[in-house]
């Protein structure tokens, strides 16, 4: 029997199978053997390392299928780029591999925009994404556990980390939102739209911190007069 090498860095890439999903795993080898040959590069696992574990523990035969790369980097990219393809990740796993991947290519791509990347590659929402990456930073790694493991979706999460803040954004950004699409329109100001209005206006401390961070610009506003000039370009965008 093939004895292959394991990486630690390229099995930590894979998301790990659940108790269940891994029993049966075991279940379906032993019965019917091996089917999938187990990928590597180099003699190293990059695809396979349960079903190796499993044929290992139990003495069954497996094929290899040896893959081409350039370089180690290459070959994470493709770990992730494989995983993203399994059905049963959870939405915090799809995330994750994502944001891992656009870490890895944001060296090649210069100033890309990271959300909206890790948002198209994963095939979630970037307010998901910002969400999950809130998450993850605050280290509470119970919490993000559950997350991942899908115990708890990440929305319920993030409002048990971050309550107040949490609500306060998600309406902000539901504002600018409808603001842009009210703006770009040939609709007539509607009542619908006045309610727009006053809602951007009362929220207007949280909006104008809001609107500097998607410029991209600092996060705190500085002065008085900073403030007071957000305000009326906002304003002037309100006028139709």
């Amino acid at each position: 029997m093939h004895t292959l090498t394991i990486n630690p860095k390229f099995q930590g890439l894979i998301p790990p199978l659940t108790n269940d999903e891994y029993c049966q795993l075991e279940e379906n080898i032993q019965a019917q053997g091996c089917r999938d040959a187990i990928k590597v590069w180099k003699g190293v696992i990059i695809d396979g390392h349960n079903r190796y574990a499993i044929c290992q523990a139990h003495n069954v035969p497996f094929d290899i299928h040896e893959m081409r790369f350039t370089s180690k980097k290459d070959a994470e990219m493709w770990i992730i780029e494989n995983q993203l393809g399994r059905r049963n990740l959870t939405d915090a796993m799809r995330i994750d591999l994502a944001a891992r991947m656009v870490g890895m290519m944001q060296s090649q791509c210069g100033q890309i925009r990271k959300r909206q990347t890790i948002a198209k590659k994963s095939g979630k929402s970037e307010q998901t994404v910002r969400k999950y990456l809130k998450i993850k930073e605050s280290n509470d790694a119970e919490l993000l556990h559950k997350v991942n493991s899908g115990e708890i979706k990440i929305g319920t999460a993030y409002n048990t980390l971050m309550p107040a803040q949490g609500k306060a954004l998600e309406a902000i950004e539901r504002i600018v939102v409808t603001m842009y699409d009210v703006e770009h329109s040939n609709e007539d100001f509607t009542a619908d739209n006045e309610l727009v209005l006053a809602a951007v206006l009362e929220n207007i401390d949280w909006l104008e911190k809001f609107y500097r961070f998607m410029l991209g610009k600092v996060e705190h506003i500085l002065g008085d007069e900073e403030i007071d000039r957000i305000q009326r370009r906002l304003r002037r965008q309100m006028q139709f």
